[in-house]
């Protein structure tokens, strides 16, 4: 199997399983509650989230909500899960196809830059959902501290992969969050401004960690 992932207009990232014989997968109502939680909590925010919108999106009843998920709360931290796994996988699935780092670089870069071309990029849904929590919302805050780990991590394991520069753990954990706060700041600044500029710059920045993997050492 491999795993894509795309940008979609509701400005969140969706992985999709391909066979070799590109027939999709079928879309169960859990998974249509999430893909339509995601795209409420990234457009109002956790607090003004509206079930009701949610259950019409997924054309759910309330009873197929609470079978999976409790509360709003946890039905959050699903949709946080699956932000975390589909967007580590997607990274995964570009580097399982790039020659080295340059590569993958080059690969990411042209995958957001046609996401955007094509409307389907509206900035990281980790931090569009994150950043609308409630301060008081402490458990869903950790569960967006994570997915940023884990992504962190995942691109880690990526650049030390694909450029084999080190086996130092504290400074290949520097990698991925350095490389992971260039690509949250290029889609911050795109969100913003509209400029693809941002993402320029993130590629040739990303590109030149691949000739000095020591800066990173302050």
């Amino acid at each position: 199997m491999v795993y894509y992932f795309f940008w979609t207009t509701g400005g969140f990232p969706a992985s999709v399983v391909k066979s070799e014989t590109s027939v999709m997968p079928e879309e169960g109502p859990r998974e249509r509650l999430l893909r339509a939680a995601r795209a409420e909590f990234i457009e109002r925010g956790f607090a003004d989230a509206s079930t009701n919108q949610i259950l019409a999106a997924a054309g759910a009843h309330k009873a197929s909500l609470y079978r999976y998920f409790p509360d709003k709360t946890s039905l959050c931290l699903a949709v946080l899960e699956a932000i975390g796994q589909e967007f580590a996988g997607g990274l995964e699935a570009i580097a399982g196809r790039a020659a080295d780092w340059p590569d993958f670089v080059t690969r990411w870069s042209r995958l957001l830059r046609k996401q955007i071309r094509v409307g389907h990029f509206q900035g990281c849904p980790l931090s569009r959902v994150v950043s609308a929590l409630p301060q008081d919302q402490t458990a869903l805050r950790q569960a967006g501290r994570s997915v940023f780990e884990l992504w962190a991590a995942t691109l880690s394991r990526i650049f030390i992969g694909l450029h084999g520069s080190t086996q130092d753990e504290s400074l290949a954990a520097e990698y991925g969050r350095t490389i992971l706060i260039l690509y949250e700041g290029a889609a911050q600044m795109f969100t913003l401004t509209g400029a693809v500029s941002a993402f320029d710059l993130m590629e040739k920045q990303l590109k030149a960690m691949d000739d000095r993997p020591a800066a990173l050492r302050g």
